[in-house]
């Protein structure tokens, strides 16, 4: 079916940014009203961005583009740890929950940066069968 090529659902990468983002969702809702507008806003944009990124990459045509949107999923996950930590260190949220959650983000840099890995090696070939004038 031509509607099933733009599922998520099949892809890896997006569903574990996915299920961390519902993660972080259900966590941030226990955090102080004071911080809602503050570290609570934050840490959902973080977290959301993580997986949106990662789907606008997959659904970019360009290597580059996907490379671009990739490398922006991998920092909003570094944002998202220093988020985490502050949450933690405030005491808004369970040390072993953070470490579990911090060791998952570090699994998906891995994945991300073997994306951008694979891409970067695809747009070297293809470039090479291409040369310029």
């Amino acid at each position: 079916m031509e509607e099933d090529k733009y599922s998520l659902d099949s892809l890896k990468i997006w569903k574990g940014a996915h299920v961390l983002m519902l993660i972080i969702h259900k966590e941030i809702q226990k955090f102080p009203e004071e911080e809602k507008f503050n570290l609570v806003s934050q840490l959902r944009k973080a977290a959301s961005s993580v997986a949106n990124n990662i789907a606008e990459g997959y659904g970019r045509y360009y290597f580059k583009e996907k490379n671009h949107c990739f490398s922006i999923a991998r920092g909003e996950v570094l944002e998202v740890i220093s988020e985490l930590c502050e949450a933690r260190d405030k005491n808004y949220i369970n040390k072993r929950l953070v470490n579990k959650l911090i060791s998952k983000y570090s699994t998906l840099v891995k994945m991300i940066n073997g994306y951008i890995g694979y891409y970067n090696k695809k747009a070297k070939k293809h470039s090479n069968k291409h040369p310029s004038s």
